[in-house]
């Protein structure tokens, strides 16, 4: 994915730790945007935090949860979605 946002100057933090459960526990998120963007494929409005998943198993939605307990919503791009936007770009055309 790093290839993809660097291609359409999308600026991003890799890999960076939340702490959750009230500080007992850390979380990784796989990137972060420098501002928040509407990737293709996504209803929940625009994204800044993301995270890379083979597929979505229950441990990848008990970390969605809770990482969005504090604040931080990601969106999580499977292996197919990653495909997708290689092949098609990763900003719905209004951005």
């Amino acid at each position: 994915m790093a290839a993809v946002f660097e291609k359409e100057g999308i600026r991003y933090e890799y890999s960076k730790f939340f702490l959750v459960k009230n500080g007992t526990k850390q979380r990784e998120v796989d990137f972060v945007l420098k501002t928040p963007v509407m990737p293709k494929r996504c209803n929940n409005g625009p994204v800044k935090y993301i995270e890379m998943k083979g597929r979505i198993t229950s441990a990848a939605r008990k970390q969605h949860d809770e990482l969005a307990g504090i604040g931080v919503v990601t969106f999580i791009i499977t292996g197919k979605l990653v495909r997708f936007y290689e092949k098609n770009g990763f900003l719905e055309e209004s951005n």
